[in-house]
């Protein structure tokens, strides 16, 4: 009995069977145990290292406080807006993929926000596209900032030679295509206007690139078309969402718009400058940029609020827990009376468009210099017509677009062909060693060369690096002041103290770039303004006053591109009377200044600014502030529009420089 018991043991114990579940036994054990450990001896602690690790903080600023003017009418305001906004919630497997599916995604969003009448937000991105060639928007230190940005660094003396004198051409390529930070954009698929939106978007994701929980906007104060095709097309849009914001809005704004400024997105030198003064401010704070909405900011802020948000490791939000409410900011009651400084600017308007009435005379020309009292000054109907280019009335750069219309077409031919003769007599003079000094040349030719030097050389291009130059040196002195060196003798020794910056200059100097020499570069810069002087905005507004002032454009010309472009309207009364001749046109512009049709700040004619403050003579309370003209700050505020902040740095009758 025994044997046979024992042999049935052996059996069992040299089993498969039993090897199998005895190592599956131990293993379970060992499991248990694992468990064990983890859960009932470390778990607390493993527990709270956990929760460390996917705890993160939002914060966010409550509305903004209100702006009422005494008698409690409100002139700043917040309005719920809807915002299309996108975060990267998606897993990839590489960056190509990630690349691929973040691509398609927002050019879907793109194509959805533009089919239904909205636009992509600029966001300020520090290249532009003109004339479908790809720029940058800012020069000397701000375009350094920007580059920084780019390349990844926390303060503009880490770049390399080769990253400040990169091109905006080869900094979009960069961006789109570099094997290690690209944003795998082929931009040989898509157009330039389209590449440089996407990059936008890529570029401003990637600044929270190690916030993945904080969404980028794509477009603001999108209408409700947009929001119903992003929400239909929703599963395929993955991270894109519809959120309600709220924006800036200012009432009466051409009134108000000095005094009270507006408000946009905080800069990094802004950031920088508040958190060095000890103020509470975050990246993604919105702050006044100018006039009360800056110098009351910290009133007019809302209280933060916290939001702890629990986020895996890829940054995804699983769950999210409001941890402190945010209070809104207080409101501003001012001392100014809306209908007192509305009554006192229609007043300015209308005693300015009086003198100019009373100056105008069908003339092309006044020689200012024939009177010496001021007021027998008189005002040439010429400088009207040209104040419609110089002052943006008209939009030049019209005139050369597909849209263009009869006149328009006309006056762009006569432009062009007296641009290209008077190019080639100003680089014949910038050429040559020997030529007159600045102050012995006509007065056309000086400000010919002005344009050259100032604008295409040193605004447009950034090729003169004005923050460098001395302004002490005998030689700027010389040519500033004095005005006795030639532009030939100026340009060449800005070069050999190294003010010239020679990136913009990088195709005309070939290979030999980084070796050129002062007669070498010298030529590149002669080169370069022959191919792009002629189409620069600056020079293109100085032929165009000459032209007007020897009548080869003509004011019926200039008036009639005011029904063109839609500056007034076909359906009045003056518009026949007009295209027939059966009205001059300096009996067209006297009634047009007259009924304040074209106003003062429009033309940009002297006298086209002025200023009023009304007190109370008791209380010494300003009772009204104006500085005319007026801007609309509801096109700065938010998403800055940056063409028609570009419009009003370059009107004659600029109101730039109370926006600074």
């Amino acid at each position: 009995m025994f044997e046979r018991y024992r042999k049935k043991l052996i059996k069992v114990l040299t089993s498969r069977v039993f090897v199998l579940s005895l190592v599956l036994t131990l293993l379970f054990a060992t499991l248990v145990r694992r468990v064990f450990v983890l859960q009932i001896i470390h778990g607390q602690e493993y527990m709270d290292e956990y929760s460390l690790q996917i705890k993160k903080t939002k914060s966010f600023r409550g509305t903004r406080g209100n702006i009422y003017d005494s008698k409690g009418e409100l002139l700043a305001y917040n309005r719920v807006s809807y915002t299309v906004t996108i975060e990267d919630t998606g897993s990839y497997k590489d960056r190509d993929e990630k690349n691929k599916m973040l691509n398609a995604i927002i050019l879907k969003t793109i194509y959805l926000i533009e089919l239904n009448g909205n636009r992509v937000d600029s966001h300020q991105f520090g290249v532009e596209l003109r004339n479908d060639a790809y720029v940058f928007a800012e020069a000397g230190t701000r375009k350094l900032r920007f580059l920084a940005d780019v390349y990844g660094y926390a303060k503009i003396d880490k770049l390399t030679d080769e990253q400040r004198n990169v091109t905006a051409e080869d900094l979009i390529k960069y961006m789109c295509s570099d094997p290690r930070y690209g944003y795998g954009i082929d931009q040989n698929k898509l157009d330039p206007a389209t590449v440089l939106k996407l990059v936008t978007v890529r570029y401003q994701m990637s600044l929270n690139n190690y916030q993945k929980y904080i969404s980028t906007s794509i477009a603001e104060d999108v209408n409700e078309r947009t929001v119903a095709a992003i929400k239909e097309n929703k599963v395929d849009l993955t991270g894109v969402d519809v959120s309600e914001q709220y924006v800036r809005k200012y009432n009466d704004a051409k009134y108000f718009s000095p005094i009270i400024g507006y408000t946009g997105d905080i800069s990094t030198d802004e950031y920088e400058a508040l958190i060095a003064d000890g103020k509470d401010y975050d990246r993604n704070d919105v702050i006044g940029k100018t006039g009360l909405e800056q110098s009351l900011d910290e009133k007019l802020q809302g209280g933060r609020g916290e939001i702890e948000l629990a986020v895996d490791n890829t940054g995804r939000v699983l769950s999210s827990k409001r941890t402190k409410t945010a209070t809104a900011g207080q409101d501003v009651y001012l001392t100014i009376d809306r209908e007192l400084q509305i009554a006192t600017y229609k007043i300015i308007e209308e005693k300015l468009a009086g003198i100019i009435y009373s100056r105008l005379i069908d003339e092309l020309e006044f020689d200012r210099r024939s009177v010496d009292d001021t007021f027998e000054l008189k005002t040439p109907i010429g400088d009207v017509y040209y104040a419609f280019f110089d002052n943006e009335v008209l939009d030049m750069d019209h005139l050369w677009s597909k849209n263009a219309e009869r006149n328009e077409r006309s006056v762009a031919s006569i432009i062009d062909k007296k641009a290209a003769d008077q190019l080639a007599s100003i680089l014949k003079v910038m050429k040559d060693p020997g030529a007159k000094p600045y102050s012995s040349m006509s007065v056309e030719m000086q400000n010919y060369l002005t344009c050259m030097v100032d604008s295409v050389l040193d605004a447009s291009a950034g090729i003169i690096v004005s923050m460098d130059i001395d302004q002490t040196d005998e030689m700027v002195r010389k040519w500033e002041k004095d005005e006795s060196v030639n532009a030939y003798d100026y340009l060449n020794y800005l070069i050999s103290k190294g003010w010239i910056d020679t990136a913009p200059l990088k195709s005309y100097l070939g290979k030999s770039s980084d070796y050129s020499d002062a007669s070498q570069i010298y030529s590149a810069i002669i080169k370069y303004l022959a191919d792009n002087a002629a189409t620069n905005r600056s020079f293109r507004k100085i032929i165009v006053k000459y032209l007007i002032r020897r009548g080869d454009i003509t004011g019926q010309q200039a008036c009639m591109m005011l029904y063109e472009q839609g500056v007034l309207k076909t359906d009045d009364d003056y518009y026949a009377d007009l295209s027939t001749e059966k009205i001059t046109p300096y009996d067209f512009l006297r009634d047009q200044i007259r009924y304040l049709t074209l106003t003062p700040g429009q033309i940009g004619i002297e006298p086209c600014s002025a200023s009023a403050v009304v007190t109370d003579v008791k209380t010494g309370k300003i009772l009204a502030c104006v500085s005319y003209p007026g801007y609309n700050n509801n096109r700065l505020s938010n998403i800055m529009d940056n063409a028609y902040y570009k419009r009003l740095s370059s009107m004659s009758s600029s109101p730039v420089r109370l926006i600074k």
